[in-house]
């Protein structure tokens, strides 16, 4: 009779609370993919992120790059494979901060599309400068931007081929930003943030990774923007990154 609950090490039901959370501390010790940088970590730590990370608000992380469709699928898929979920469950809302990051670093490993988005929603939440999810912009910066559109912040196209070129590389994100901003009539240096948004616009239709990353930029740039304007964490998207 003993011997029916121990077939293997956890015995028991697939998804018993005994099963998932043992395996639930398994996925904790493994080692984080290559991406992560104990520096960041400790940073956030330090920061006090948000004590959970919703399997919805990944999803919304990889969405402008996926599609909320996709996104949900390779979020369940992952969490499964590192033993976060069964097939039983259907959703789960109750991830640890870690256990989100460590499903986004299962997805970042390899490369594609896939990639990229993950390693962007992962970088977005743990860098300093990003707001993270559980943060509001403020009300007001929003609409003093519309009040005053020559007022409102800049961006120059230099910082937009900055953007872009840790993942598609410094010459051809020298091409897409300087052709796109040609094509719309666009031949001043310095833009306002609807202008900048409009060229990453331009060049989010394209297809592969260089669709991908300006989808992903053109969700990043306004919130570090907001915390320019409001001098806090004042550093650049990609400081501390592979140089370009």
């Amino acid at each position: 009779m003993g011997h029916d609950r121990q077939d293997g090490e956890l015995g028991g039901s697939a998804d018993s609370p005994l099963v998932r959370r043992t395996q639930i501390h398994r996925v904790r010790a493994e080692p984080a993919f290559p991406l992560v940088d104990s520096r960041r970590t400790d940073a956030m730590r330090r920061s006090s992120p948000p004590a959970s990370l919703s399997t919805r608000e990944l999803v919304a992380l990889l969405s402008p790059a996926l599609g909320p469709e996709r996104s949900r699928g390779v979020i369940l898929d992952a969490a499964q494979d590192l033993g976060l979920r069964t097939k039983a469950l259907a959703w789960l809302d109750d991830l640890t901060w870690e256990e989100g990051l460590a499903i986004l670093s299962r997805l970042a490993q390899g490369n594609g599309a896939l990639a990229v988005a993950a390693r962007a929603a992962y970088d977005q939440l743990t860098k300093p400068s990003i707001l993270p999810p559980h943060e509001e912009v403020p009300s007001d910066a929003s609409d003093s931007t519309e009040a005053q559109p020559g007022a409102g912040p800049h961006v120059s196209i230099d910082r937009l081929k900055s953007l872009l070129a840790p993942a598609i590389g410094a010459e051809t994100s020298h091409q897409i930003v300087t052709e796109a901003a040609a094509a719309l009539e666009l031949g001043h240096e310095d833009l306002t943030l609807p202008e900048a948004l409009s060229v990453l616009n331009r060049i989010a239709t394209s297809s592969g990774l260089v669709g991908v990353t300006a989808r992903f930029a053109m969700v990043r740039l306004p919130r570090t923007l907001v915390r320019r304007e409001t001098g806090v964490g004042v550093r650049s998207l990609h400081d501390g990154d592979a140089g370009t």
